[in-house]
């Protein structure tokens, strides 16, 4: 039988998931994780449910497992239990949940695989336990506000702030500003820059633009 336990710290902003497969499963990678990614979609859907709009979720999974190899220096059978971290995946939409988890088990196995096939003689015995890290993180405000430049940048004299209040599309009247690389009045939005919006496709981009 699998079990689900959890923590959590700093107020709820990172929480952890353990989940142990069951004795059918745990025999194979493949299969265990085919167990627990079920189980892994629905933890992080209630979980993005709950945070604002103006915050996201990060998203890490560790897999840890049993190896076992003969030690002829010791004769005798040798046991290890490590941990196979994934690298960090930020969640851009909730229809990529099971996409990210996906990525995020494929850079555990490869890590594993390495692990095992670099000549070290080491068998999986069983799979102990899948861990899930989910961090919320506050996103990056966009928007078409119209505040000066900190100090250190206007010094630079290669950034301009487009005055514009259309639609909170400031992002695309920059891209476009700076391929008309103009040289007099670089912060005023012209006919030229709304001309040209028909040229770009929005389709996957939404306003204001935030990372």
């Amino acid at each position: 039988m699998s079990r689900l336990t959890g923590k959590q710290a700093l107020a709820g902003a990172h929480k952890e998931y353990f989940y142990t497969p069951d004795v059918d499963s745990k025999g194979d990678v493949d299969l265990a994780f085919g167990c627990y990614l079920p189980v892994a979609k629905n933890i992080i859907k209630r979980e993005k449910k709950k945070i604002p709009r103006t915050h996201n979720l990060k998203i890490r999974l560790r897999m840890q497992v049993a190896l076992e190899k003969w030690s002829f220096e010791l004769n005798k059978s040798v046991k290890l239990s490590p941990w196979f971290p994934s690298e960090m995946f930020s969640l851009l939409r909730e229809k990529s949940i099971g996409s990210v988890i996906k990525k995020a088990f494929a850079t555990c196995l490869q890590t594993f695989d390495n692990f095992v096939q670099a000549g070290s003689g080491w068998q999986l015995v069983e799979v102990l336990s899948f861990n899930l890290v989910l961090s919320r993180y506050e996103l990056f405000k966009g928007g078409c506000s119209l505040r000066a430049l900190p100090q250190v940048l206007r010094k630079k004299k290669g950034l301009v702030i487009l005055t514009n209040t259309d639609s909170n599309r400031c992002f695309l009247y920059a891209v476009i500003s700076a391929l008309l690389l103009e040289k007099k009045n670089m912060t005023r939005v012209k006919k030229v820059h709304k001309q040209l919006l028909s040229y770009f496709s929005s389709e996957f981009i939404s306003y204001p633009v935030t990372c």
